[in-house]
């Protein structure tokens, strides 16, 4: 129950984190801002972005499964998912700026968008905990299961 109310807590906070940079984003363009503030605000909002997904994919892994991992072992597959998870954001943005949502599936547009969205992230979220247990096995770190865990071979 634990891992369901962390899964749904993390989740919703990265999805009010896209919502609030998307808002940031349309607000930047109605605003007369110099152009070199522009490119530090960017910038800036880039790395912030990044910084904020990465250290919420690693919490996840981090305190998901039940096994001991180490912080240093997590930090690879957390930044990966980030970039991952970042460009699938883009791309997102990228069709539904260059494209009528209503064009192909009518008023389910938004809808299959949504579940094209979720799909991803879920498979890039399995990519991540993939990789991060990869980096932890060739780094010589013992997987050692909790107390009270399963150990399936």
């Amino acid at each position: 129950m634990l891992a369901f109310l962390i899964v749904l807590g993390v989740g919703a906070l990265l999805l009010a984190f896209l919502i609030a940079s998307a808002t940031l984003s349309a607000l930047d363009e109605r605003l007369s801002i110099p152009p070199a503030l522009r490119f530090l605000y960017h910038a800036a909002s880039l790395v912030v972005s990044f910084a904020v997904v990465t250290l919420l994919f690693a919490l996840l892994f981090r305190m998901l499964p039940d096994v001991r991992v180490r912080w240093r072992d997590v930090r690879m597959g957390a930044t990966a998912t980030a970039a991952l998870f970042s460009i699938g954001g883009l791309l997102i943005a990228i069709y539904l700026g260059n494209s009528s949502i209503a064009s192909g599936y009518g008023a389910a547009g938004p809808l299959v968008l949504l579940l094209v969205w979720v799909y991803g992230s879920s498979q890039t979220f399995l990519f991540g905990a993939g990789s991060t247990q990869v980096a932890a096995r060739r780094r010589g770190a013992r997987i050692v299961p909790d107390e009270g865990a399963d150990w399936i071979t």
